[in-house]
C-alpha cells in the first residue's frame, strides 16, 4: 500500500513542478524579458523569492518520493523495467534539481541583490529563461517516467 501512495505523491509532486516549470518558462520568463531592465529586476526581487518559496519545495518533495518510490520497487523485486524506469525517474528529478545550486542560486543572487548591470539584464533573463527550459524538459522526463512506471506493470500483469 504505501509503495503505492509514495508512487501517487511522487506523481502528484512531480506533476506540480512540471506544471510550475512550464508556467515559468512559457508566461513568466517571456513578461520578464519583455520588461525594461530596472523593472526586471525589479520583479525578481518582489516575485522570485515567492516563486522560489513554491517551486523548490515542489521540486524536493518530488525528489523525496520518486526516491521513495524506487527503493520500495528495488525492495519489492518488481521487474527490471520498472526498476530502470523509476531509476530514470529519480535520475531526472534530482537533475532537474541540481540546477538550484549549479546555475539558478548565483543568477538568482545577482537578481536579487541587484547586481547585474542594466545593459546585462536582456542577457541574463534570456539564460535564465535557457536553463529553465532544461530544469523543465528533466522535470516532464521525470514526470513521464513516474507514469510509465506506474502504469507498466498493470500492463506487464496482463500479458
Amino acid at each position: 500500500m504505501f509503495n503505492n501512495i509514495s508512487k501517487i505523491l511522487a506523481l502528484t509532486f512531480s506533476s506540480a513542478y512540471s506544471a510550475g516549470l512550464l508556467v515559468t518558462s512559457i508566461v513568466i520568463v517571456d513578461s520578464w524579458s519583455q520588461m525594461e531592465p530596472a523593472a526586471s529586476i525589479e520583479w525578481f526581487g518582489i516575485y522570485g523569492i515567492i516563486l522560489g518559496a513554491v517551486m523548490a519545495p515542489l521540486g524536493f518533495l518530488a525528489v523525496a518520493f520518486t526516491l521513495v518510490a524506487f527503493i520500495l520497487v528495488v525492495k519489492k523485486g518488481d521487474t527490471s523495467s520498472q526498476k530502470v524506469t523509476w531509476l530514470l525517474a529519480l535520475v531526472f528529478t534530482v537533475a532537474s534539481m541540481v540546477l538550484l545550486p549549479i546555475y539558478f542560486l548565483e543568477a538568482n543572487t545577482a537578481f536579487f541583490d541587484k547586481t547585474i548591470e542594466l545593459s546585462q539584464v536582456a542577457n541574463a533573463v534570456e539564460s535564465w529563461g535557457f536553463w529553465n527550459w532544461i530544469r523543465t524538459g528533466l522535470s516532464l522526463a521525470a514526470t513521464t517516467a513516474i507514469v510509465i512506471g506506474m502504469t507498466r506493470k498493470s500492463a506487464e500483469a496482463h500479458i
